[in-house]
């Protein structure tokens, strides 16, 4: 029996996928964890269209008291009152609190339990860290509980691109399948979102799309805010650009600049929307390649990776760990570049950047 966790409604399309392609023939559940838009209505959805053995849904509000929520994790304290714990396959898409938890809970009483990660991002692709091991709580967690997700290696990864993966355990990294019209994944998935899909406001395409990623809030040294004020100059119409803000991120976030405003997944959006004609701008998002690699929709993108290292950490000694995930993240775009020369541009500098776009 397998267990799938989902906590964004991305999540829950790479679920789908998975689950129909490797492993429709057995037991599976979904657990929703509550903590974004429109949780309650997907899975009500969810339920209705019975590809799941099981749906739960998990209140991420139930425990509000930090140092509860730390105790449950360093001595294995079952704080959602979980009663089923008969699964040989747990499959997360990076690190959430109820993931961490569920996972000790059923690990203590199946020790043969495996750990399997569905792509969320260009992590999959960059080497980047899934669960953060340098945080000192969990490094504590880690020691405490023996049966912490943080002591737990993956068994597989479902990627969209194995050949994209820039680690040496490629045998681990299995392909998903492009979601085609009317096949059994694809039908499903637009069954579940069936009702946002139906009250969505269809707009005008934009020019430009500018995917903001949460750089700062996270602790990383790339200021979104200096590029973005970099994309909004050479722009020279405004109306011509929104923002796809990140779920994390405060909508206002860049001040008054147009924000797409939307519960569907991006990738879902850009395929409502037939937005084949807006340019992507991406500093360094997979969000930019997803719509192409679940849906084979060609959509032209400004990918500012290499810019980005070239024009703020080029001379600087002391970001090796940015300047290792730039350069993978810039691995990435050309070699997607490579296999779609007339989609995807890479400028190396900014004033490369105000040639793509004038």
């Amino acid at each position: 029996m397998n267990a799938f966790i989902a906590w964004t409604p991305l999540h829950l399309i790479n679920i789908i996928n998975t689950k129909v392609h490797y492993f429709d023939d057995e037991l599976n559940d979904l657990y929703i964890y509550n903590e974004f838009k429109g949780a309650q209505q997907l899975y009500d959805r969810a339920v209705d269209i019975d590809i799941f053995d099981n749906v739960y849904l998990i209140k991420y509000n139930q425990m509000t008291k930090s140092y509860i929520k730390t105790a449950n994790l360093l001595f294995n304290l079952n704080g959602y009152n979980l009663s089923k714990d008969a699964y040989e396959n747990i499959f997360v898409q990076g690190d959430n609190y109820f993931a961490k938890l569920f996972y000790a809970y059923v690990k203590s009483n199946n020790q043969q339990v495996k750990l399997h990660y569905i792509e969320d991002g260009i992590g999959a692709y960059v080497e980047s860290n899934i669960f953060d091991l340098k945080a000192k709580k969990n490094r504590l967690i880690k020691v405490i509980n023996k049966n912490s997700i943080y002591r737990a290696n993956f068994d597989k990864y479902f990627v969209y691109e194995p050949t994209l993966v820039q680690v040496d355990s490629r045998n681990k990294y299995l392909e998903l399948p492009k979601l085609k019209v009317n096949t059994k994944a694809y039908n499903a998935i637009i069954s579940l979102f069936e009702k946002t899909l139906n009250s969505l406001d269809r707009v005008k395409s934009v020019k430009y799309v500018f995917l903001d990623q949460p750089f700062q809030a996270d602790g990383s040294e790339i200021n979104e805010y200096k590029i973005f004020d970099i994309v909004q100059k050479a722009i020279k119409n405004q109306n011509e650009l929104a923002v796809k803000l990140h779920p994390r991120s405060d909508k206002r976030k860049y001040g008054k600049s147009r924000v797409i405003d939307t519960d569907l997944p991006w990738e879902l959006y850009c395929l409502a929307n037939k937005a084949e004609n807006t340019t992507i701008i991406s500093m360094a998002s997979s969000a930019a390649f997803t719509p192409s690699m679940m849906f084979d929709m060609k959509l032209p993108v400004i990918y500012l990776a290499e810019m980005i290292k070239n024009e703020f950490f080029s001379d600087q000694s002391d970001t090796a760990a940015v300047n290792t995930w730039l350069e993978n993240a810039i691995n990435v775009g050309n070699v997607l570049n490579i296999r779609m020369p007339d989609e995807i541009n890479i400028p190396k500098t900014i004033n490369d950047f105000h040639k793509f776009v004038d």
